[in-house]
């Protein structure tokens, strides 16, 4: 008996059993589509889309042949391509994402074991604190974040044949997460600190491959760059955010305050705005050493113009493009995690546990209560003769497939509470 328990055996048990548990978590949160899921799915039974057949997609989406204000072509051809192959089916493409996510936690658990050496207790620490979190709750519940998902995933997968040598495998996956969002480029720091642990390696051949490695993905990712900006100008009305100086500061706070959350479930100057803040300046502190120091604050560093005016505060209010916010932090907050787990003490380790799994319930329940709204709305729409118009300026919505139309509509019987969830006036 003692023969079949061994530590590696117990280990995967160990991470199986976090995976069901957290599975069954998310699995009460596929209840309905919500914003862009359901723009997405109109998009899809609308022309042109509903003749195209799935490679003719895929040829319009690289090509930026569809009313699309993103570039995102890996992650729009993933997105569009299951959409049509499932048949719109929500619940499978949600899961779709949650594959990704377990698969991604995976990848970079079993790396950071593999670099590092680790013990079983922090092997699993990293398992769980990256799952049970805001960022990867409303990653897999929420199919629009599919951009996220992909991305997170072949940057996994890249940095899992880094560690092990298989460095044209690495550029591949590097190559694929360049062309599946904008974020990637959040990465890059975490590899510039592998490479330069490297750096001594006595091969001389590994040198330079590694050297080529860190030519390629700064190659790639300028050429993606090159590309986005062809189709899209930076900046531009028809880019999906400008570059208001005015904003940056504020929204720069935000996301450093809520950055170990993944949330922006507060309002600016609060208990919990200071506490975010605070907890930040002591993670950089206790992490051991400069590189893994300066790496975290490269992370950071990089996602004030990645994300430039695109936090906020959303305080209390429950109805709010805020409660999709953690997708943001999705792919900086693994990258700071792994660099934590390999080298802060156990003292930051417990910190970033303490916020990170707290906020996945307030994510949770805010998550919940948002759709459970829109069904309501939705099942009200089904038993309505003719148009049902709900009053909620933020997010407008036509949908041809329940007679429905959301938007600024101030005489409308029904109104979305935008503190509390749910709907007024029927």
């Amino acid at each position: 008996m003692s023969a079949y328990w061994t530590a590696s055996r117990q280990l995967k048990i160990t991470l199986a059993a976090i995976s069901v548990v957290w599975l069954v978590i998310v699995g009460d949160l596929m209840i309905t589509d919500v914003w862009d899921e359901t723009n997405a799915l109109l998009l899809m039974a609308s022309e042109p889309l509903a003749s195209m057949n799935i490679l003719e997609v895929i040829r319009a989406v690289w090509l930026q042949q569809l009313p699309l204000d993103i570039y995102r072509p890996l992650g729009s051809s993933l997105a569009l391509g299951l959409g049509k192959l499932s048949g719109g089916n929500i619940l499978l493409l949600r899961y779709f994402n949650a594959l990704l996510m377990l698969c991604s936690v995976a990848l970079l658990t079993r790396a950071l074991a593999i670099r590092y050496n680790l013990e079983s207790g922090r092997t699993v620490a990293f398992f769980a604190i990256l799952l049970f979190s805001a960022s990867s709750l409303i990653t897999a519940t929420w199919f629009a974040n599919v951009f996220d998902a992909a991305c997170l995933f072949f940057l996994a997968l890249a940095i899992r044949m880094y560690v092990t040598g298989n460095l044209v495998a690495c550029g591949i996956s590097f190559a694929l997460a360049v062309f599946c969002k904008e974020s990637h480029v959040l990465a890059l720091p975490l590899f510039a600190w592998l490479l330069w642990e490297d750096r001594q390696m006595p091969e001389s051949q590994d040198r330079k491959n590694r050297i080529w490695l860190a030519v390629s993905m700064l190659g790639v990712s300028a050429a993606y760059w090159l590309l986005r900006h062809s189709f899209i100008p930076i900046g531009s009305d028809a880019d999906i955010h400008g570059f208001d100086i005015d904003v940056y500061a504020s929204s720069y706070a935000s996301f450093i305050a809520g950055f170990l959350a993944q949330s922006s479930s507060f309002a600016h100057g609060s208990l919990f705005f200071w506490a975010g803040i605070a907890a930040m300046i002591a993670l950089v502190v206790l992490t051991r050493s400069f590189e893994p120091k300066f790496t975290i604050l490269a992370i950071l560093g990089l996602c004030g113009p990645v994300y430039w005016g695109m936090f906020g505060y959303q305080g209390d209010n429950i109805m709010s493009h805020h409660n999709f916010v953690g997708r943001l932090y999705l792919i900086p907050f693994a990258m700071t995690l792994f660099v934590i787990l390999a080298k802060a003490p156990r003292s930051a380790v417990l910190m970033v546990a303490f916020f990170s799994v707290w906020s996945m319930g307030v994510t949770w329940r805010q998550h919940f209560a948002f759709q459970q709204t829109y069904a309501e709305i939705y099942h009200l729409a089904e038993s309505t003769e003719g148009t049902l118009f709900v009053h909620y300026p933020e997010k407008p919505l036509e949908d041809f497939r329940r007679d429905l139309m959301i938007g600024d509509f101030p005489d409308a019987a029904v109104r979305i509470n935008p503190r509390e969830g749910g709907i007024d006036g029927c």
